[in-house]
């Protein structure tokens, strides 16, 4: 087989770090609306490496009868390497930009998401938890009809039912409406299991509701909606999950540094269920701008406990970032180690400032992030 002109073997790796340079600059988001199951799944597969890594630590650490340190594990001290300028001149622009990208997130560590230079004022994992809106609108006509509930995600036993909701919208005349329906499927049954019908609303105008039992559902569902009119129909679908809620915040947090600067922010948790969780919480200033969206791997057990985010010092220390650092949410999931499925996503609003800090006070120790380095590396060696 002969093998392939430079020319496309650098558009092959240019795709490759194209790709990988969105996903670092944040241009291929990392929190999507997890309307199905493959999204929901793909979210918590995004950090595989790190739940496997810790499921492995756990693990060891349970066997030999001791706990997860509180504190992270010293970085690696080196030097990432950095391509000569005789390699860059050899490459194409597009793919340089790219290394570009992973050479600024090279001292970031893989459970830190940046957002200092977005700009970005709202919280990433509150905006995961928006209801979506179905929406049908004819352009000429200005006849629109939009479906929403109550809740991205449903959580028993607080939750007892469900609320949906259909509104019709219109310039001139609307349709007669003759009758509303939402049939209820089970994705992983693939089969129908309600059938509920839509009232009129007596407080809005052109506003329809229904309610749906959660008592024997739990899973991820959808519902066709069928707006049946005098001149046809109109058919809209809703996505939603329904889990049990095994973690729950109980309204405390605290913070401290570790004895090598690095900050640790810990969540009273009551645990009603042993097992892996991933914890996220979003760090933002005093401003609420947004600074950083962090998640830890941790086992709980049964019972009220401290779950832990260890966040390493030297993000803010090479950023000379004094606190204190407003937190504004925590989610929580249940994550299968063996097959990184997730179940339920469980948000809660923590809206607390931490303590006073100097940048001084964080870990100066420089990050060396091994999985961007040895891609750094790779291709350093191929242009060599």
């Amino acid at each position: 087989m002969k093998p392939h002109p430079p020319s496309h073997r650098y558009y092959f790796i240019g795709v490759y770090l194209l790709l990988m340079g969105w996903w670092l600059a944040g241009v291929i988001p990392v929190d999507q609306d997890e309307n199905s199951v493959n999204q929901v799944v793909a979210g918590v597969a995004t950090n595989a490496s790190l739940v496997k890594q810790g499921a492995k630590q756990s693990n060891r650490l349970s066997k030999a009868g001791g706990r997860s340190p509180a504190s992270i594990s010293s970085p690696l001290v080196e030097q990432y390497p950095v391509l000569s300028a005789q390699k860059k001149a050899e490459m194409p622009v597009w793919i340089e930009r790219s290394l570009q990208k992973y050479q600024k997130t090279a001292g970031l560590p893989n459970e830190i998401q940046d957002y200092t230079d977005r700009n970005q004022h709202s919280d990433p994992l509150s905006e995961r938890f928006k209801v979506d809106h179905s929406i049908f609108h004819n352009e000429e006509s200005g006849f629109s009809v939009r479906s929403w509930r109550d809740k991205k995600i449903y959580h028993k036993p607080s939750d007892l039912q469900m609320n949906l909701y259909v509104s019709v919208e219109c310039h001139d005349e609307c349709g007669q409406i003759e009758s509303i329906r939402a049939n209820v499927f089970d994705l992983a049954k693939s089969q129908q299991v309600a059938s509920i019908g839509y009232k009129r609303s007596t407080r809005e105008a052109n506003q329809y509701s229904a309610s749906l039992p959660l008592k024997e559902l739990h899973g991820r569902y959808w519902a066709k909606i069928v707006v049946q009119m005098d001149d046809g129909e109109i058919r809209l679908t809703e996505a939603f999950d329904v889990w049990n809620q095994p973690v729950v915040y109980a309204n405390k947090m605290r913070d401290d540094l570790d004895s090598a600067g690095n900050l640790r922010l810990g969540f009273l948790l009551d645990s009603k269920k042993a097992g892996y969780y991933l914890l996220e919480c979003s760090i933002l200033n005093v401003e609420h701008e947004m600074l950083a969206k962090v998640e830890s791997f941790k086992r709980l057990e049964a019972g009220n406990q401290w779950g832990e985010i260890a966040v390493h010092g030297s993000y803010f220390y090479q950023k000379k970032m004094d606190g204190p650092f407003y937190v504004s949410s925590i989610t929580i999931k249940e994550v299968d180690p063996n097959t990184l499925n997730s179940f339920g996503d469980s948000y809660f609003t923590v809206k607390r400032m931490t303590n006073l800090y100097q940048w001084e006070e964080f870990n100066r120790t420089p990050y060396v992030n091994r999985v961007i380095t040895d891609k750094i590396k790779m291709f350093d060696s191929t242009f060599r």
